[in-house]
């Protein structure tokens, strides 16, 4: 049977770790000055979430499942294992990149989509030969649409990474609550995956509206 004492001293440690992760990954400043730096949009060969990063959120997520002093005795390399994932978290700003990232094509496609709909307001208008609903065509246009979809499937795969820390956050402050609806939440019609999504798919639509012309 477990004391009340060794009750205790486990919900300190996951207090601790709940602290320590939400530091590292968006407490600090160095966050928000990473952020403000990222200028330019992911490369296709930088869009997948970084492997030492996805081991750290593997690491984070099952040292929140465990129960110490439950299971056993509390392991002594676990401080410098949850120091090392959190300095592995924070040497790229991979969150960072993804948010400005998502930012940047959801503009990207808004002055597509303010062009395509230019297109529809002349009745009758036909585009130049060979366009297509289909955005892997034309062949150059091909790299582009692979690109949007790789950046889709690494914002969810992320994100949906990051959405254990904050639901094992007990009653979180308001503005941390804010925080992820604003920016991580996969589902928020105003944060970045949403919205990219979104002009996503109005692009397609324009795109069907005017092929369907010719």
């Amino acid at each position: 049977m477990i004391s009340p004492a060794s009750e205790r001293l486990a919900a300190t440690k996951r207090g601790q770790l709940r602290r320590a992760t939400w530091n590292g990954l968006f407490g600090s400043e160095e966050w928000a000055q990473n952020f403000s730096r990222v200028s330019s949009a992911l490369e296709p060969e930088a869009l997948a979430p970084p492997d030492e990063q996805l081991a750290a959120l593997d690491y984070l997520h099952e040292a929140e499942a465990r129960r110490p002093l439950r299971d056993g005795p509390v392991d002594a390399a676990a401080p410098r294992a949850l120091r090392d994932h959190l300095q592995a978290l924070n040497q790229r700003p991979y969150t960072a990149q993804m948010l400005r990232t998502l930012l940047l094509a959801e503009q990207r496609l808004m002055e597509a989509n303010a062009l395509l709909d230019q297109a529809l307001s002349i009745p009758d208008h036909c585009p130049a030969a060979g366009f297509t609903a289909d955005l892997q065509q034309p062949p150059e246009a091909r790299r582009l649409a692979d690109w949007l979809e790789a950046l889709d499937d690494a914002a969810e795969a992320w994100l949906t990474g990051l959405a254990p820390l904050f639901a094992s956050l007990e009653a979180p402050p308001e503005a941390v609550e804010a925080y992820r609806r604003a920016w991580l939440s996969r589902l928020s019609s105003e944060a970045p995956l949403a919205s990219f999504r979104q002009a996503m798919q109005g692009h397609l639509e324009r795109r069907r509206r005017l092929a369907t012309r010719c």
